[in-house]
């Protein structure tokens, strides 16, 4: 089972900057990449041909269920 999990907290960039955003990913499987912009939750899962398998959905969880039914299948 797949679970999207905070990586690395949000944190202080300095004055002027702002914050950095958090770091999301699947905890043991590098070939997942999570990013959360634009209130737009997308994965990116490598292939073996260098290629990029791109998920996205309006939540965590929405995007969550659609990495486990695509790693069941798989």
């Amino acid at each position: 089972m797949i679970k999207i999990e905070k990586l690395a907290p949000r944190m202080w960039a300095g004055n002027g900057f702002g914050y950095t955003s958090a770091w999301w990913g699947v905890k043991d499987r590098t070939d997942i990449k999570v990013t959360n912009k634009d209130q737009q939750w997308k994965a990116y899962i490598k292939r073996n041909d260098d290629r990029y398998d791109v998920f996205k959905a309006a939540t965590r969880l929405e995007l969550q269920a659609m990495l486990n039914m695509h790693s069941s299948h798989a």
